[in-house]
């Protein structure tokens, strides 16, 4: 949902930190099997004991942690700050959609209250938890290529997959991506299990890629592509025809079985008009305000800002699957196609925000993973081997020379805006500032609104939001809901407004306030003074 963002990905900067890019160029290079490191590679065939191979992959496992240690406190963005503030409100009786607005399917909420749960309220939690995801993503993936191929195809993959979690110009940590990641993972880890083995897998894949989809839609590219590996079967005359057709069923009924059980709470409640709204109306709404030609520049800028921070993951990943090809095997397919799926799941939505390329990652370290062997092989060929090295050690400063500013910036907020530079990084620190002064001049009953897109202010006030609308795309996306935002303060005004347009890219042609707002606020408020950026107003002495 960074379309709340200003979508911008910062991918400038100056070389430094020598020792870390020394560091993390040897570990770049181990994974790909490159230079005088490529014999680590082969640690998944020497480990013999399960002991030793289970403390190699807990190591493993652990990259996550070193790579995304430093982002872990900073501000919450736009975006976390929706999940987080409905989060909140679950915790207070308010349903999804029609008590608080959001676009996104309803598991994003529990992802965030399952963090509150363990962690406490704290605008941390969301990214402690998010980091905890990625952890047993490698570790899903361990198991998928072990299953697929080899305990040492899943070790690198899982190794691969923990070192791209460092690409801090994605922020692959807590929006809806990573806690997809790891359900969808988890399914085709479990599908690979299943394969020969037992129907109960096949069930339980089934069940995992519905905990996907209800995260996030654009699962369902990968969803499908399992479910036409089942069904490839009924091309081969050794499989009973019965037998395919029971696996398949068995699939789309975990699918089918785990979302109804997550949409059923809303038809209980009577919220499902409003979930069919913010789920499909909305969003085709929203997708239809952007021409062709913005979608398209969108994919080639932070397309391209994708490549040059897993540029050496990228390259590998293409010499395996034209190696892939060559030598097809079931499982390789099986492999090739779930990237095929992902790489249309972040293209499907068609605003190619950075975050969603996040996808690929997985798929990207599981291919590599797969023809770990062959891409040992290549490094051995005369001309081939030296042309690829080269490009790996090329690709890879290019990668670091881009990344490691990332790190750089003392401060969290420093941080932020840096990966960020648009309204929607810059303005972090001053949101929490906000929300902070909101809460000193409130009492804990009352409820405040925020003109604008800084929903971070609800979270960091610990005050009520004022309407269902936590910003304000759904008065440009759809008018008539600006209507129904007037109607709800004037029925029940705020203790406060803070105003965030000023300095915002908004993506309407007139930024001024709409009449009606502007005759709410001369009606019921006056005017307090400027905070931050946000303009403060304070309901007048009788105003409720």
């Amino acid at each position: 949902m960074g379309e709340r963002g200003s979508g911008v990905v910062n991918t400038s900067g100056r070389f430094s930190h020598p020792r870390g890019v020394s560091i993390l160029l040897r570990m770049a290079l181990s994974s790909t099997g490159a230079g005088a490191v490529r014999s680590r590679m082969n640690v998944g065939a020497r480990l013999r004991s399960p002991a030793a191979t289970q403390l190699v992959v807990a190591a493993v496992c652990l990259l996550p942690v070193l790579m995304t240690a430093r982002f872990l406190f900073e501000p919450l963005t736009r975006d976390e700050a929706v999940y987080a503030t409905i989060a909140n409100g679950l915790l207070h009786g308010q349903v999804p959609y029609r008590d608080l607005f959001d676009q996104k399917p309803p598991l994003i909420y529990g992802w965030y209250l399952l963090s509150f749960f363990v962690f406490g309220e704290h605008d941390y939690a969301p990214r402690l938890l998010g980091v905890i995801v990625l952890m047993l993503t490698s570790l899903m993936l361990f198991f998928a290529g072990k299953e697929l191929a080899s305990r040492r195809a899943g070790l690198v993959a899982a190794t691969i997959f923990g070192i791209s979690t460092g690409a801090a110009a994605i922020a692959p940590w807590s929006n809806v991506e990573p806690f997809m990641l790891l359900p969808l993972t988890a399914s085709l880890a479990a599908y690979a299990r299943g394969r020969g083995r037992g129907d109960r897998w096949v069930l339980l894949a089934g069940a995992l890629a519905g905990l996907a989809l209800m995260t996030k839609p654009v699962a369902v590219f990968n969803v499908a592509a399992l479910g036409i590996d089942i069904l490839w079967d009924l091309r081969r005359g050794d499989i009973a025809r019965r037998r395919v057709l029971k696996r398949a069923v068995l699939y789309g009924g975990g699918v089918a079985c785990v979302a109804g059980a997550i949409v059923l709470p809303f038809v209980v409640v009577g919220a499902m008009r409003e979930f069919v709204y913010s789920n499909i109306t909305y969003n085709q709404l929203y997708a239809a305000r952007y021409s062709a030609g913005t979608k398209f520049a969108a994919g080639i800028r932070n397309g391209l800002a994708f490549l040059i921070a897993t540029a050496p993951l990228v390259f590998a990943a293409a010499v395996a699957v034209v190696l892939a090809m060559r030598r097809r095997s079931r499982s390789r397919m099986i492999v090739v196609g779930w990237l095929v799926a992902s790489a249309l799941a972040v293209a499907s939505p068609g605003r190619f925000y950075g975050h969603y390329f996040i996808q690929l990652l997985p798929a990207l370290a599981l291919v590599i993973g797969m023809a770990a062997s062959e891409l040992r092989g290549v490094l051995r060929v005369r001309f081939a081997g030296p042309a690829c090295a080269g490009a790996m050690i090329g690709l890879t400063f290019i990668t670091l020379r881009a990344t490691v500013p990332f790190y750089a910036p003392a401060t969290p907020a420093a941080r932020a805006s840096f990966r960020d530079p648009g309204p929607g990084g810059v303005r972090q620190a001053g949101a929490r500032a906000i929300g902070l002064y909101l809460r000193a001049h409130t009492n804990a009953g009352d409820r405040v609104f925020v003109w604008g897109r800084e929903s971070e202010i609800y979270f960091y006030s610990g005050r009520t939001p004022a309407t269902r609308f936590l910003f304000d795309q759904p008065f440009w996306v759809d008018p008539a809901t600006l209507a129904q935002a007037i109607a709800q303060l004037r029925a029940h005004p705020p203790a406060y407004i803070a105003d965030t347009m000023a300095g915002e890219l908004a993506p309407q042609p007139d930024p001024a306030r709409p009449a009606a707002f502007q005759q709410l606020l001369s009606d019921l408020y006056t005017y307090v003074g400027r905070e931050e950026f946000a303009d403060i107003y304070v309901l007048k002495p009788g105003g409720r």
